[in-house]
């Protein structure tokens, strides 16, 4: 079976960035990934089959990551995700694994999944639905209550992770009515345990010349579907104008909480062996949920963050400040910093916790506004953004080839520059298209983007995205590279 690439899939998930038609782009071709394609016989029955407890915890507060003092009291409860002398068969834990048993780890942090044999299925994922998995995950939901997912391929013996959040519209009934969503908020007709065609692409390409550090990563991708920027925290629907009556669920941050917890204690992510490394990235409106959610995975994560072995990326997520009354943001008639305020209120926002108590009352939305919000990331963050995004542009109403435009797009790259300015780790370029004709948004997941420069096609030494990313995670001096 041929890889499918990340856009594909996205748009099959109905994970594109923006609810309005996006500028033309040979990237963003639909190619569909259908779900059809899983069978009953790559579908594992993973519901009941592990006692998880029935405790849903608060999603916004911290995750108690260190050993619960009631671990192997014989019940299963708080942080636990499992209980001492626990064995389960490793196909339980999911349609991944084909053979074994699994043990709980020493902490009740999860199941040691060391003896679990996977599946000879390197060109699958799967489909992972936490909420249909234990009654622990309830509140993990899409907008319209189907299950929150992500898709998880595990690679043999790897100790690196990738944890990567979708793009995909929002909508608080002002700058964009939820009724324009088309298909974002929902997961019907993907199954929790069935098995789909394997990503391909950037942070998710198998070819170690073209991804070496992430070759042999295990994959997750937490696909989009609350509408929120991956900030809502709520777990009670809020009425709006495509669910008058019976309204959404705004809960990224639950969905985010679910997931990790699952990948600990059925996936093999030890967050306290000191091997783990993770990278936590997002595009597009994952990129800026990626951002805001930094702390959260912070939180879930505190060991690896403190000895470096956690850090971030942003991709095409940067959102400047920009008030300009004939190109407001969709149909919003207020300067973007008015509109992010009511997209706080409107979801009930869980942002960034040191950005918001330096805000005023009221303004707590300010660190929807990248530039407010970046100072406050608790570790390393590879920015990587276009100040001519098309992507903006469109969302802008501003036409990225129109000359009469000109000046504004000047403007806006003006606005993202002054931004930026205090990034250490950046990679932005300034041009609505991409040497190979498509768009220039997100370049994350795109393997031939990793190549840009800013002399493409004759590139110095250390100046490629590829390459900015390889320094980034070895540790190296922080680079800058604005073209």
């Amino acid at each position: 079976m041929e890889p499918v690439s990340l856009l594909a899939l996205l748009a099959l998930l109905g994970a594109g960035c923006s609810g309005k038609d996006t500028p033309a782009s040979d990237d963003t071709a639909p190619t569909g990934v259908d779900s059809e394609d899983s069978t009953p016989d790559d579908t594992v029955d993973t519901e009941d089959t592990v006692d998880t407890g029935t405790t849903s915890p608060d999603d916004t507060s911290p995750v108690d990551t260190s050993t619960p003092s009631t671990c192997g009291d014989g019940a299963l409860t708080g942080a636990e995700l499992c209980e001492l002398d626990d064995s389960v068969s490793c196909g339980a834990l999911g349609a991944l694994w084909n053979s074994g048993d699994a043990v709980c780890r020493d902490d009740c942090s999860g199941f040691d999944v060391s003896a679990c044999v996977l599946k000879d299925v390197d060109d699958r994922f799967e489909f992972v639905k936490p909420a249909d998995r234990d009654a622990r995950w309830a509140d993990a939901l899409c907008a319209d209550g189907s299950g929150a997912m992500a898709t998880v391929q595990i690679a043999e013996d790897s100790d690196v992770w990738v944890l990567h959040l979708s793009g995909g519209g929002a909508c608080e009934d002002y700058s964009r009515d939820c009724t324009e969503m088309g298909n974002i908020p929902t997961t019907e007709g993907f199954t929790d345990g069935s098995l789909g065609p394997v990503l391909a692409g950037g942070l998710f390409e198998r070819s170690a010349d073209a991804n070496p550090n992430f070759a042999d990563a295990n994959y997750v991708l937490l696909a989009t579907c609350g509408a929120d920027r991956w900030t809502g925290p709520t777990t009670e629907p809020i009425l709006n104008t495509a669910a008058p009556d019976e309204g959404w669920y705004f809960s990224g941050r639950v969905h985010l909480t679910a997931i990790v917890e699952v990948l600990r204690q059925r996936y093999g992510l030890d967050i306290n062996a000191p091997e783990t490394r993770v990278l936590f990235s997002g595009t597009s409106g994952g990129g800026l949920g990626a951002m805001n959610a930094m702390e959260q995975i912070v939180e879930m994560m505190p060991a690896l963050a403190a000895d470096g072995r956690l850090k971030g990326l942003a991709d095409a997520g940067w959102l400047p400040r920009w008030d300009d009354p004939d190109y407001r943001l969709l149909n919003a008639d207020v300067p973007d910093i008015e509109v992010y305020q009511r997209q706080y209120g409107f979801w009930s926002a869980s942002l960034n916790s040191s950005c918001v108590a330096e805000q005023p009352a009221g303004e707590e939305g300010n660190c929807y506004l990248s530039e407010i919000l970046y100072p406050h990331q608790p570790i390393p963050v590879l920015v990587q953004q276009n100040a001519q995004d098309p992507q903006w542009f469109d969302e802008h109403n501003i036409d990225p080839l129109n000359p009469s435009d000109a000046k504004v797009r000047e403007r806006w790259e003006l606005a993202m520059r002054e931004g930026m300015e205090d990034v250490e780790w950046l990679f932005s370029g300034s041009t609505p298209y991409l040497p190979g004709g498509g768009i220039y948004h997100g370049i994350a997941t795109q393997t031939p983007d990793w190549d840009y420069c800013p002399d493409f096609p004759d590139c110095a030494p250390g100046t490629t995205f590829g390459e900015v990313l390889d320094a980034f995670w070895n540790d190296e001096a922080p680079v800058r590279i604005v073209f």
